[in-house]
């Protein structure tokens, strides 16, 4: 793969060239019998071709990763990528378990965010990047991309934290929580937070989350996990991966639990997924101990107090541990 220092010289037309939706048959992921059948419906199974990487970071087989965590990241918001990595994306080690963090970006039409992406990961080294246009359109589309990547490029992992870069993850909370789980559970979890079945799709096409009939057909949408940020065992990835290339696209959170429901994995819902900052937090900075995840754009001063909390618990279960 071509060098970063050696992109960012080439001409800036070169670098947002966005592989077609369109399927042709010598860039299938799936039987040749089956792409032929969606070449005509190709606006809603262009997940099924192969795409291209134009940046790469993958995992070594020295890594030994416990937990990958996959940042969704909008590839114009180099603010909110850069605190993350100041914040979450910080912390490397937990409890001897290792963490390695991604961002994941499309391309844009806009040659100078091209540019300083591929500048940002000379300096890094944390971004994949691969030829889709990078609109709330293609979101589903870049979850599946993100799984493949992990399934190609870091496949010894145990588990993987799938988020959006507008997130605090509390990674050693995360870790904590997975460590502590029943054997029987590390390979078949999939956790975040759960709505209730039975909400409706949006169907007016000016609407951000509008779904066409052909898109979903039913009147009432599943349980679903909320999809600021879900954990789940490698395995689980894998079979949803693998699950996807027999289901056309639709909108994200309700395309993974759909997947997830037809292949008996079970939806886990954990409170402690937080949609949003609680307002006894003002009267009670203790809960702070709890959250694994919080729908909130880091920010450094609120993330130190949440990691000064968990650098105290996994202090005390260290010593504990010890003694043991």
């Amino acid at each position: 793969m071509e060098s970063s220092e050696n992109l960012i010289r080439r001409h800036a037309g070169e670098l947002f060239k966005e592989d077609s939706q369109q399927i042709s048959l010598g860039d299938c992921m799936v039987p040749e019998i089956v792409c032929e059948l969606k070449k005509n419906d190709s606006e809603l199974w262009y997940h099924i071709k192969r795409y291209r990487y134009i940046i790469n970071s993958p995992c070594r087989n020295t890594d030994d990763v416990f937990l990958l965590v996959l940042v969704m990241s909008d590839p114009r918001d180099f603010v909110t990528r850069d605190m993350y990595r100041k914040t979450s994306g910080s912390v490397k080690d937990v409890l001897g378990e290792k963490i390695k963090t991604v961002f994941v970006v499309g391309q844009t039409n806009d040659s100078d965010v091209e540019r300083r992406i591929l500048a940002e990961n000379s300096v890094h080294r944390d971004i994949i990047k691969m030829t889709f246009y990078d609109t709330y359109k293609n979101f589903t589309l870049k979850t599946l991309l993100a799984m493949r990547w992990a399934i190609d490029y870091c496949a010894g992992v145990k588990f993987v934290l799938r988020c959006r870069h507008d997130v605090i993850a509390n990674y050693r909370e995360i870790i904590r929580y997975l460590k502590d789980l029943p054997k029987f559970k590390t390979e078949t979890l999939f956790t975040g937070y759960l709505y209730p079945k039975g909400s409706s799709p949006f169907r007016i096409l000016t609407q951000k989350y509008y779904q066409s009939f052909r898109q979903y057909s039913g009147n009432k949408y599943p349980a679903v996990l909320s999809g600021f940020a879900t954990v789940a065992s490698f395995q689980v990835i894998s079979v949803l991966h693998s699950a996807s290339f027999w289901k056309h696209l639709f909108i994200e959170d309700v395309y993974l639990a759909t997947l997830a429901h037809e292949n008996d994995i079970e939806l886990v819902h954990n409170p402690n997924f937080w949609l949003t900052v609680p307002p006894e937090l003002k009267k009670d900075s203790c809960l702070l101990s709890m959250p694994l995840a919080i729908h909130k754009a880091p920010d450094f001063k609120f993330w130190s107090v949440l990691d000064d909390f968990g650098k105290t618990d996994s202090s005390k279960l260290q010593s504990r541990t010890r003694v043991a």
